[in-house]
């Protein structure tokens, strides 16, 4: 401990300090969340594709010199397609 006298304009004063060191813990450090669990949707127990739908069938059935015949024997359209005669 020390002790000061001061002395100014006339008036004494005294003085006494202390000076302590203080340990300062950092905080804990704050936990991560967990995951989140993810739990699939539920599925029946024995699920079997739908069967396949109707297709369609493309053939030849008329053939010339200049043009070509395509007729869908199918069930279902077939949309667009290209006929190459090489």
């Amino acid at each position: 401990m020390d002790a000061w006298t001061v002395a100014r304009s006339g008036d004494s004063a005294r003085l006494t300090h202390r000076l302590s060191t203080v340990t300062v813990s950092a905080p804990p450090r704050p936990v991560p969340p967990e995951p989140p669990v993810v739990t699939p949707d539920p599925s029946p127990s024995d699920p079997t594709p739908p069967p396949p739908g109707p297709k369609p069938d493309l053939a030849i059935t008329a053939m010339d010199t200049r043009t070509v015949t395509v007729t869908n024997r199918g069930d279902a359209a077939s949309g667009a397609f290209n006929v190459t005669v090489i």
